[in-house]
């Protein structure tokens, strides 16, 4: 066999390796995107206000995805306010992540909002974060509707996964994994997630290690 048959051959079966661990160690089908952010150290503002439980949860979570991936993909922490007047209107300035509170206003639900250039590179990420939880009652009724300060346990999942998603993960379907739509507190980041991460910067790692 020639050797440029060999080697094409090498990179097919490379390919294919890579794509199969990427279904994770269960095989759950997970959403994939290409957003990805193309440089390490990715800056990551919290906002001064933001409560000191939820503060201490960013800095565990970014050590975590950090391992996951493999290298320094986030910077350590921050306590500041990005600069919002970018290329893009709105978003924070430009190889941010801005990590602010909901100002009590979604109570229970977390939200990442991605800018991004066309071909999927991340330009910066804003995480707003729940202060309080639904635990009964109606939304639609005032006078039912129940809510309480979360648990430590809430906080660290919600933190961790909003910040999963600034760095481009999607929802899984795997049970028990952070990444679910409705992941509660007794979620962790499985080794699906983290190789969702991992496979997502396999080459950033690889280049960052030269």
């Amino acid at each position: 066999m020639k050797l440029t048959n060999l080697f094409a051959v090498f990179i097919a079966a490379f390919i294919a390796l890579v794509l199969v661990a990427g279904c994770g160690t269960t095989g759950q089908p997970r959403v994939v995107t290409n957003l990805h952010w193309d440089h390490a150290n990715v800056a990551v503002y919290v906002d001064p206000e933001l409560p000191a439980p939820y503060v201490d949860a960013v800095a565990k979570s970014v050590v975590e995805i950090n391992r996951a991936a493999g290298f320094q993909l986030l910077a350590a922490p921050k306590a500041g306010t990005p600069i919002f007047a970018g290329r893009i209107p709105g978003a924070p300035d430009r190889d941010t992540i801005y990590v602010r509170d909901d100002g009590n206003t979604s109570p229970g639900k977390g939200h990442t909002y991605p800018f991004s250039f066309t071909d999927g590179r991340l330009y910066s990420a804003e995480v707003v974060l729940p202060l309080r939880n639904h635990v009964g009652g109606s939304p639609l009724s005032a006078e039912s509707f129940l809510e309480a300060p979360l648990s430590a346990d809430e906080i660290a999942v919600v933190v961790e996964h909003e910040l999963a998603h600034a760095v481009g993960s999607e929802h899984s379907t795997e049970p028990g994994s952070v990444m679910l739509p409705h992941a509660n507190g007794t979620h962790r980041m499985t080794a699906a997630d983290a190789a969702d991460i991992r496979h997502r910067y396999l080459a950033l790692a690889i280049a960052s290690t030269w």
